[in-house]
């Protein structure tokens, strides 16, 4: 079974920090909602239309 990139990396700060890389990505879609937020729901009725 390969292995999977980790979403977290220890500091080995005090007292115990843990990074998440995860929030970055997070971060990234919330700039894409934003900035594509008046396309979302004419595209869906265009999905749901062709259903």
């Amino acid at each position: 079974m390969p292995m999977q990139a980790s979403l977290s990396q220890d500091t080995g700060s005090v007292p115990p920090h843990v990074g998440y890389r995860l929030s970055e990505a997070l971060i990234v879609l919330g700039r894409w909602a934003e900035i594509h937020f008046g396309e979302l729901d004419p595209a869906r009725e265009r999905c749901d239309a062709g259903r």
